[in-house]
């Protein structure tokens, strides 16, 4: 029985459960810039950065002397810093983090599984947080935790029964 008690427990559910069909950082590229490839590489420290016509679009970031990226960061209009981070486990997207406008403050924080469908959403706001199924039951809200965490453990079982 799958009894999930913390956040992070749940986003490490849909983690581990990426496929090859999610292909990873490059074809989520492929989707929000179609000729990224075409962009003027430049590393910066850790980062490598890519610019189109001298306005840096997005940043990969190199985990410490591996052949994986942490996280891709995208900027508007050279910004100082990124609007969204998408995070990446062994070079797949997991989660998009959206920030506001050139803060590190975080906004909302968006979970996804193959094929970047969304799973659920977390958004922070007035030091609170409210939680979004976006996947089960498309648009179920909570503001508790507990609950969100229960209906979702709920989901995961139904599923797992389904497909046994």
């Amino acid at each position: 029985m799958v009894k999930i008690n913390e956040l992070k427990e749940l986003e490490n559910h849909f983690k581990q459960n990426l496929t090859v069909l999610n292909e990873g950082y490059d074809k989520f590229l492929d989707l929000l810039f179609p000729d990224w490839c075409n962009f003027t590489e430049q590393i910066i420290k850790d980062n490598k950065c890519y610019f189109d016509n001298n306005q840096l679009k997005f940043s990969l970031r190199l985990r410490d002397n591996s052949k994986y990226y942490t996280h891709i960061d995208i900027y508007l209009h050279n910004d100082i810093r990124p609007y969204r981070r998408i995070f990446l486990t062994k070079n797949k997207v997991f989660k998009y983090r959206y920030y506001e406008y050139n803060s590190w403050k975080r906004n909302y924080d968006v979970i996804v599984g193959n094929d970047f469908v969304v799973q659920y959403t977390v958004e922070y706001f007035n030091g609170k947080q409210r939680y979004i199924d976006n996947y089960y039951q498309p648009g179920k809200l909570f503001y508790s935790e507990v609950d969100f965490l229960k209906h979702m453990s709920r989901q995961i079982i139904t599923e797992r029964n389904v497909i046994n």
